[in-house]
């Protein structure tokens, strides 16, 4: 099994990526040299801009100073400045420790201090966590824009901690040139290349010799309607900071695609202010975007995102788009027709969004088609997701019609997931929405053998199931009503799972199950109404 599993992770990889895998598993990253610096070149851009903040979360001024940290929903008593390794906490953890995103919450010389003691503490010889090509992409961004753009008078005026932080800048810069996530690739390699762009768009005499593989790169992974080809809301939020950065800083790689990925990543915000859980995606990692105004139908068509949204805070996003890139699918669920809904502003469809990246109990439940509102089959999951990022055999989505209407949609499509288990296995959901809050939606299963089927929605912890009568159901949040019907012949039930919003929280939440099997071919009509 575990042979098969890889043999269909890696036969979708590239070729170049599979190379990086194999010189990386080798030989590990190029070791950090020495090396002559350059004197300090001075600074490129017109200091008037103001960088876009990353959010610092929990972690204020006065919490730092106390050597408290909080990354991912755990906070640590780390020290100040912080024990840089802390080998006791998750690597995500580390990761965000490494990031130095802290600079922003801080006054100069606090960020000096911690800047320095970073410096100290990690030298290039001994490599370690903070040597990784993702935390040393991000850090190169703060430091550069915390230091050189933010507070440029001022650091320009203490030559000594400027040469010093230049010296480390331009280390990061080239040791991170001959480190390119390349057996990574997607959004890992992005952020490696932005990193190099805006180190050379803010010092002068300095090029970036991979401008042109940036440049390919944002072409591929921004689509044609603006989201970003991994089809993470989360992800897609720090590219458009991403974004928002190299514009300002002046490259010429962003062209035209900062206002398209904007209004992408405004669609998929919930009237909460807070995006879509699809896929690997978390509130409070990246920076929202404003809200979008958009009024009646929306549709994301290269990304497989469509939906609705009113002036009563009504909201619908349907995913009928693939799962993400075949040669890079780390990030995707097996979610395919999975759907969420906000009801006058309230959010009552879940999905049930990513507790953690490590290999385990947690991470397989977030990523399984249990987890998500859509039709599991044979106790399956429409994609074989496996180890902490990866997936083997996985299916692919067709939309056969969407059909926008003034008082609302109708979706059709379809995928071929389970026909890795037989070839007649397939899946069809028909969505149509009627304003102000009437869906309704049919699941079609086919199969030449007998086959289970079980269709679930899962509501957010505040709603609550008032009364479950047959194949009728009665849902209550405040003085808000949904009424469940169900066309069909199979079980309603209620089960227990799992909400998780944020990394490393999650809360148990109600879920209807329909089960239903047969052979041959059988169709389930659900009717919502909320009032």
């Amino acid at each position: 099994m575990k042979l098969a599993q890889l043999y269909h992770t890696l036969r979708h990889c590239r070729r170049e990526q599979l190379l990086g895998q194999a010189v990386y598993r080798l030989r590990g990253h190029h070791a950090p040299s020495r090396g002559v610096f350059p004197p300090f070149p001075g600074c490129r851009r017109d200091p008037g801009w103001q960088p876009p903040v990353p959010l610092t979360g929990l972690n204020t001024a006065s919490s730092m100073r106390d050597g408290r940290f909080s990354f991912v929903n755990q906070e640590a008593q780390a020290g100040w400045p912080p024990g840089w390794q802390a080998v006791d906490m998750p690597m995500l953890w580390r990761y965000n420790l490494h990031y130095l995103d802290g600079i922003w919450a801080l006054e100069l010389d606090e960020a000096r201090e911690l800047s320095r003691d970073w410096m100290a503490k990690n030298p290039r010889v001994e490599g370690g966590i903070g040597w990784d090509p993702y935390p040393v992409s991000l850090r190169l961004v703060n430091l550069c824009l915390y230091f050189f753009q933010r507070h440029r008078e001022a650091v320009l005026a203490d030559a000594s901690f400027r040469d010093g932080l230049w010296e480390s800048l331009y280390a990061h810069a080239h040791w991170l040139q001959k480190n390119l996530e390349i057996r990574l690739m997607g959004n890992h390699l992005l952020e490696n290349l932005v990193a190099l762009e805006v180190f050379a768009c803010c010092f002068k005499d300095q090029d970036n010799p991979d401008r042109d593989r940036l440049q390919r790169e944002l072409d591929e992974q921004i689509l044609a309607d603006g989201m970003h080809f991994e089809r993470s809301p989360m992800y897609h939020l720090r590219i458009v900071f991403l974004l928002e950065i190299l514009a300002g800083v002046g490259s010429d790689c962003v062209k035209d695609l900062l206002e398209p990925a904007r209004q992408a990543a405004a669609r998929l915000q919930h009237p909460d202010g807070e995006i879509a859980l699809f896929n690997d995606a978390a509130f409070n990692v990246y920076p929202a975007v404003t809200p979008s105004e958009e009024q009646g139908a929306w549709a994301l068509p290269d990304a497989g995102y469509y939906g609705w949204r009113d002036a009563e805070a009504n909201y619908l996003v349907c995913d009928a788009g693939p799962i993400g890139p075949d040669y890079i699918p780390g990030h995707a669920h097996a979610d395919m027709l999975s759907f969420e809904w906000s009801i006058f502003g309230k959010r009552f469809i879940v999905d049930s969004g990513v507790y953690d990246y490590v290999p385990g109990e947690m991470r397989d439940y977030c990523r399984s088609t249990a987890a998500h509102n859509t039709v599991e089959i044979n106790a399956a999951d429409q994609c074989e997701c496996w180890g902490a990022f990866r997936v083997a055999r996985r299916g692919y989505p067709t939309v056969d019609e969407w059909k926008p209407v003034d008082a609302g949609f109708s979706l059709s499509a379809s995928h071929d997931g389970y026909a890795r288990l037989h070839r007649s296995l397939r899946h069809r959901r028909c969505f149509s929405w009627q304003a102000p809050a009437r869906l309704t939606i049919t699941d079609e299963v086919a199969s030449a053998s007998p086959a289970r089927a079980v269709a679930r929605f899962h509501l957010h912890p505040d709603w609550q199931i008032e009364r479950l009568d047959g194949l009728c159901a009665t849902l209550r949040r405040e003085q808000f009503t949904v009424t469940l019907r169900i066309a069909g012949e199979g079980v309603l039930a209620r089960e227990r799972s799992w909400y998780c919003p944020e990394f490393y929280r999650r809360v148990e939440n109600d879920c209807l199950v329909f089960t239903s099997s047969g052979p041959g071919q059988w169709t389930t009509t659900f009717e919502l109404q909320a009032t």
